[in-house]
C-alpha cells in the first residue's frame, strides 16, 4: 500500500514537472543574442520567430522591398508587397 502511494505521488509530481517545463519552452521570449524581443505579430503572420522589428536592408534599393499583391505587408508608400529581410537573430 505504501509504496502505490508512493509511486502515485512520484507519477502526479512527474507529470507536473513536465507539464511546467513544455509550457515554458513553446517560444522564445528573446533573440539567440538577446538583443531583440520576439515579435508575436510578424511571428505568426509568417509563421516563424521574428525578432525585433526590421523591416528591409537600407543597402538594397527600395530597401528590399518587392511589389506584389499576394504580398502580407505596406511599405512607406503604401505599396503591397514583401521585404527581402525579415528579421534579427
Amino acid at each position: 500500500m505504501r509504496s502505490n502511494r508512493l509511486l502515485l505521488m512520484m507519477l502526479i509530481i512527474s507529470l507536473m514537472l513536465f507539464t511546467f517545463i513544455s509550457d515554458s519552452f513553446a517560444y522564445r521570449l528573446l533573440s539567440v543574442n538577446k538583443k531583440y524581443p520576439l515579435n508575436l505579430k510578424n511571428s505568426m503572420l509568417y509563421k516563424t520567430e521574428v525578432f525585433g522589428d526590421p523591416f528591409g536592408r537600407d543597402d538594397l534599393p527600395d530597401k528590399g522591398f518587392y511589389k506584389t499583391d499576394e504580398g502580407f505587408v505596406e511599405n512607406e508608400k503604401g505599396e503591397k508587397g514583401e521585404y527581402a529581410y525579415l528579421g534579427y537573430i
